[in-house]
């Protein structure tokens, strides 16, 4: 439901309440779950309805950035909800395209909020929790690591986005791309959606923050 930068900052946000010791760990399995794009592994391992099925030690800080991915996912899913009106959604229709559109900027926003030379050298824990090849890992992680290298500041190029570029959608869908681009250039020239769209990440945290604290 959030793209890395957006995922990071989040973690990073909440990151006392998990009393997190070794940051390395957390940020990585921040960003774990979304390997499963070019891993291959089924979303409900990677993305299981119940946190407790995280197969890791309540413990590991690699289990807390992971947990802190899917509350995001379940709080953002539902402010997209309030949203749109729309709860269930297929890649390609036209609730996905949106979404994606809004993601993307969301995730341009966010990664403004981040220290990302910082950031991205604490994203070096390549996990495989369900065996998944190491190098197939790595390369998801390459890829947010550069995107977020090379993205700081400008505009985001819809084919760098990692669950894109790692995963081969940028070379398989370029009409679909194409249409979520246009609807990102629009929402970047209209000032009410921008507001909107920054709105997304506050409302996610008002509700992390009356649920779970």
């Amino acid at each position: 439901m959030a793209l890395e930068a957006t995922h990071l900052r989040f973690a990073l946000d909440v990151r006392d309440d998990y009393h997190v010791a070794d940051l390395s760990r957390y940020l990585s399995g921040t960003i774990y779950p979304d390997s499963r794009y070019v891993s291959g592994v089924e979303r409900n391992l990677t993305h299981p309805e119940i946190i407790s099925d995280i197969p890791l030690p309540t413990d590991d800080d690699f289990r807390k950035g992971w947990e802190v991915h899917l509350i995001y996912d379940l709080l953002q899913g539902e402010v997209f909800e309030r949203m749109t009106g729309v709860r269930h959604v297929a890649q390609g229709d036209e609730e996905w395209r949106q979404r994606s559109a809004f993601k993307i900027v969301q995730n341009e926003i966010d990664v403004d909020f981040l220290n990302v030379t910082e950031v991205v050298s604490k994203l070096d824990v390549i996990p495989t929790p369900f065996n998944e090849p190491v190098d197939t890992v790595r390369r998801y992680f390459e890829c947010v690591v550069g995107f977020m290298r090379e993205g700081t500041g400008e505009v985001t190029i819809i084919e760098d986005i990692p669950v894109f570029k790692a995963s081969g959608v940028s070379e398989k869908h370029h009409g679909l791309l194409d249409d979520v681009r246009g609807r990102c250039e629009r929402f970047r020239n209209d000032p009410i959606m921008m507001e909107k769209i920054s709105g997304i990440y506050d409302e996610t945290m008002r509700m992390y923050r009356e649920r779970y604290r």
